[in-house]
């Protein structure tokens, strides 16, 4: 981070994070100069590269998944329905694999690399960024659980086994409770005193 980005960003860290930009470990990104307002051609370079680098990515991906879809329907006309349906799903979650990363990694990235050259004054918290960055781990094992027929059944499975266990071990919660009471409520009744 140089002296520029350093002043550019001093003001909102103060107000946001109540640090100085120089005690923390950042990256900034200024497209341009906020005093001159000439373009920083060193952070242009950098969003063509990470631009490149997302787009080969991207390319790399679609050659791959299409060259995998049209050779698989050519090997499995030969087989049976059942293992067609299951190459099938593979196929649909690999697909939504790929998916999900674009909408919570590069999605999010894309809009902080390139907002700048719009010249917007945006302030959002960071947090907003990183919940996005850190949902992806968990979309992932969703995706294969929601699309392979066989972990869903299995997952379903496993959660009415635990509905079960938790309903029965309230069940039996509840009648030690109610058998507590109980006793404490007749332990209470005097008897009548005779005079």
């Amino acid at each position: 981070m140089d002296d520029i980005s350093a002043n550019y960003f001093k003001d909102e860290m103060i107000l946001r994070y109540e640090v100085l930009p120089t005690e923390i470990p950042m990256m900034t990104f200024l497209a341009f100069d906020p005093n001159d307002g000439s373009v920083r051609w060193w952070d242009v370079l950098y969003t063509v590269q990470i631009s490149s680098i997302m787009g080969i990515q991207y390319i790399t991906m679609i050659y791959c998944g299409w060259n995998m879809h049209s050779k698989m329907e050519q090997k499995i006309a030969g087989l049976s329905v059942a293992l067609k349906r299951h190459h099938r799903q593979l196929f649909k979650s690999l697909v939504l694999q790929i998916t999900c990363p674009t909408i919570f990694l590069f999605s999010p990235l894309v809009f902080i690399i390139y907002i700048p050259y719009f010249e917007l004054e945006l302030s959002f918290p960071a947090g907003a960024t990183v919940t996005a960055f850190n949902i992806y781990p968990a979309m992932d094992s969703i995706i294969v659980l929601m699309v392979i027929t066989e972990y869903r059944v299995a997952a379903r499975r496993m959660w009415n086994s635990l509905l079960r266990k938790m309903t029965i071990s309230a069940g039996k919660e509840s009648s030690y409770s109610s058998t507590q009471t109980q006793q404490i409520q007749l332990a209470t009744i005097s008897k009548p005193t005779s005079n």
